[in-house]
């Protein structure tokens, strides 16, 4: 299915250059991300898979008559499904996304966009069904998977117009995703995860215990990582919007050792979990960024 570039968030080059990869999945969720998914759901849909003996009260319109020509017995066709993938993709539309250092980056919520757009289209292109949620302090948003594109065209719609708002709060939001999902899934979770480490990791518990197969994609702007402030600073929440003012250079040090402590235990987390985690820079280019994880994925479900 052809596909048209429908707003500032889908950049059509890397979309061509991402779009024979896929999506691959490291568990089975309700079928195997390959392009295309057997579900283990036995209907009347596309292809065949075996015979088995008829019974009284099955359909006779699935009996299969040359077998019975041969053989002079009843026998029943059986098919598999084909069935797409549902990925829902988490996002975190908090104040703390909207930071950026300087106006050669973009916002983190901005990286974010691009990045949930390519997913979605990438997803379709490969016959799954992409959703989104959007949340912060509570769920904003939640658009339910289809695969259309026109249907992930409005939803691209409605990111032009999204601000962020509110703070995060990760485990409430997450355990209301995960008791509407009904099937299990591929859950991309793409924020900066800033906030209260416990909320965070029990939240992305409660999505893992459901069966799921949980992706983290971590996006920071490299400010936040290396801290390039100098002299007195005024430093603003942008979450409770409480400010302090404090020399960079004295606090410089001990705000890295907490920066890199808080992203090692959730990276710590989620290797002891089976959860992928790939973190996002807002310098980088979004398109090659995507590109990497999905080649390193892929390389772990075929190995």
């Amino acid at each position: 299915m052809a596909y048209k570039k429908s707003s500032i968030y889908i950049d059509p080059h890397q979309i061509a250059k991402l779009k024979n990869l896929t999506i691959k999945a490291q568990t089975i969720v309700e079928g195997m991300i390959t392009g295309l998914h057997k579900s283990p759901h036995h209907g009347i849909n596309v292809e065949f898979k075996e015979h088995r003996q008829y019974f009284p009260g099955d359909d006779i319109k699935h009996i299969d008559w040359r077998v019975f020509a041969k053989t002079d017995k009843f026998f029943i066709k059986r098919f598999e499904e084909e069935t797409n993938l549902f990925i829902y993709i988490l996002l975190d539309i908090s104040n703390s996304m909207d930071f950026k250092y300087n106006n050669e980056n973009i916002s983190k919520i901005e990286y974010a966009k691009y990045l949930a757009s390519s997913i979605m289209y990438l997803a379709l292109l490969q016959n799954d069904t992409p959703g989104v949620v959007l949340f912060s302090n509570n769920i904003v948003n939640f658009f339910e998977p289809r695969n259309s594109f026109s249907y992930i065209n409005n939803i691209i719609k409605n990111f032009e117009k999204l601000q962020p708002s509110g703070e995060t709060s990760f485990k409430k939001n997450l355990i209301k995703v995960a008791q509407k999902i009904k099937k299990r899934s591929l859950i991309l979770l793409i924020s900066d995860f800033m906030g209260d480490i416990n909320d965070i990791i029990e939240g992305i518990k409660y999505l893992k215990g459901k069966k799921n197969d949980v992706v983290l994609f971590s996006i920071n702007d490299e400010a936040e990582r290396e801290f390039p402030y100098k002299d007195n600073i005024k430093f603003i929440d942008m979450e409770t919007e409480q400010s302090i003012i404090l020399n960079a250079h004295y606090i410089k040090d001990e705000y890295k050792r907490n920066f890199d402590n808080h992203y090692y235990m959730i990276k710590k987390f989620a290797l002891k979990s089976r959860i992928d985690y790939f973190p996002f820079y807002t310098a980088t280019n979004f398109g090659e960024s995507l590109y990497s994880y999905l080649i390193k994925r892929s390389q772990i479900v075929d190995s």
